[in-house]
């Protein structure tokens, strides 16, 4: 049961206050660039020399995780390995109880799925989405109900009738 401390930084005197207050057996450093990127090769190393029980020192979770997806593959492999987590920043604590990290993974699912239609829309460059038009449900209903022929429902849509049709097939699929 180790004592590890983790931080990203620029200066000599943030490693140094951080020595003071983590009161860490072992330390990992990442230096950053101006705009904080760091290689993460010491948060890689960190995380491998982690084990069962261990306590880990963090200013902040946003050292650790540069996205929701880092964030939830750090605070699952934190939990799985029943790791102390001592924040320094306060405002994170939040993120450590069983109901914040359901909600992490909830928005971590629907960054993913949000992801994945991006991705299908890429590939469709070229092809025109099957958009429907405004009142569409309205004058389908109407038009299945017999009040329209596809013609004439078309024409209040503002399309014509081929694309009409193949919004119904669509539709109906």
């Amino acid at each position: 049961m180790a004592r590890l401390g983790y931080i990203r930084c620029r200066r000599k005197q943030d490693i140094e206050e951080f020595k003071v207050v983590s009161h860490a057996e072992k330390l990992f450093i990442d230096l950053i660039n101006e705009i904080g990127e760091t290689g993460g090769k010491e948060l890689k190393e960190m995380m491998n020399t982690l084990s069962l029980s261990d306590t880990l020192v963090l200013r902040s979770l946003s050292e650790v995780a540069d996205n929701v997806s880092d964030l939830r593959l750090f605070l699952s492999t934190i939990r799985n390995l029943n790791v102390e987590l001592v924040l320094l920043d306060s405002r994170n604590k939040r993120f450590l109880t069983d109901d914040s990290f359901e909600t992490l993974s909830f928005i971590f699912d629907f960054v993913e799925e949000k992801q994945r239609i991006a991705e299908i829309r890429l590939r469709k460059i070229g092809r025109k989405l099957l958009l429907y038009p405004t009142d569409f449900l309205k004058v389908y209903g109407e038009y299945k109900s017999g009040a329209y022929n596809s013609n004439d429902a078309a024409k209040l849509l503002g399309i014509n009738a081929h694309r009409f049709r193949e919004l119904v097939r669509t539709f109906e699929a």
